[in-house]
This record gives C-alpha cells, sequence and structure tokens, in this order.
C-alpha cells in the first residue's frame, strides 16, 4: 500500500510539473498542421485546412489558442464571439496527452480570453457521452441547460449544452 501511495505521489508531480510547462499562445498559419493532425485524431468530421484558416485569420469574432509542451503542439481551443457571449467551437488535445491538464489549461485561457473581449458568459456544445469533458466543464462553473438532439452527423448523439455564467 505504501509503494502504490509513492508511486501515485511520484505520478501526480510529475503532471504538475508538466502542467507548468504547457506554453499557450495565439495560432500561426505554421502551426495549422499540427492542428489538423489533433482534429483529424480526435474527430470523425473534422475540419478542414481552409475551414481553420478562415476561422482563425479571416474572421475577426474569433479567437484561437494553441497549447504547447516543450515545442510540441499537444492542444488547441477557440471560440465566437458573438454579442456578449463567447461560444467554444473547439477544444482538442492530442491522443497521447489526455488526462495531463492540457485541456483544463485550454479552457481557462479561453475564459479570460472571453473576459477581455467583454464576454459575460460562456455557451458550448459537447457529446452526451464525453464524460471527462462534461466534468471539467462543470469544475470551472459550466451547467448543463439543455439538449440538443442528433446534433453529430457521424452517429447522431445529442450534444449537451452548457453554459457558464457571469465570466
Amino acid at each position: 500500500m505504501r509503494k502504490i501511495k509513492e508511486n501515485l505521489k511520484m505520478i501526480e508531480k510529475r503532471m504538475a510539473d508538466r502542467r507548468m510547462r504547457i506554453a499557450m499562445s495565439d495560432i500561426a498559419v505554421t502551426d495549422l498542421h499540427d492542428i489538423l493532425t489533433i482534429e483529424n485524431e480526435n474527430f470523425t468530421n473534422p475540419w478542414s485546412f481552409y475551414m481553420f484558416y478562415i476561422d482563425i485569420f479571416v474572421h475577426t469574432d474569433t479567437c484561437y489558442k494553441i497549447a504547447k509542451i516543450d515545442g510540441e503542439t499537444v492542444g488547441y481551443g477557440g471560440f465566437y464571439f458573438v454579442m456578449n457571449e463567447a461560444h467554444v467551437c473547439n477544444i482538442a488535445v492530442r491522443k497521447t496527452h489526455r488526462r495531463e491538464g492540457i485541456g483544463e489549461r485550454i479552457l481557462c485561457t479561453l475564459i479570460e480570453e472571453a473576459r477581455k473581449t467583454g464576454a459575460d458568459r460562456m455557451t458550448l456544445e459537447v457529446r452526451v457521452s464525453n464524460a471527462p469533458a462534461i466534468g471539467m466543464y462543470e469544475k470551472h462553473g459550466f451547467k448543463a441547460e439543455g439538449i440538443c438532439k442528433k446534433y453529430y452527423s457521424d452517429n447522431n448523439e445529442d450534444a449537451l449544452i452548457m453554459r457558464k455564467h457571469d465570466l
């Protein structure tokens, strides 16, 4: 039992050290290849290069951030800003780096950026089967506010609509 506790402490320390090394920044055109790789790893209907390019570099009402550890792209996220609301459209983490706090760091960065733009609330959709993501959103004050039936076209899965008020 003692050995297990020691191992858990060592793992927790390694993960905490890793979280401290997550660098968040704006996305550059040169990052799009890595973004597309992560997108394709995570989604059955991935966005195209063109969709990301337009969303990030042409639209003026979006904010996207990239997460890197030691120069390696490990995740990204973004939102649209409409009126006084930030609508999260993407948060994705490289499969080999899940459960390391990267998604949470991306979410916190997006919340802070939304505050800076003047948003007073944030909304998103998440697959009803994605319990880890739902738990992360709830941890940061998001509440379920409805269901969007058959939202995901790949398997007709419902989306849970979540909102965080009072950013």
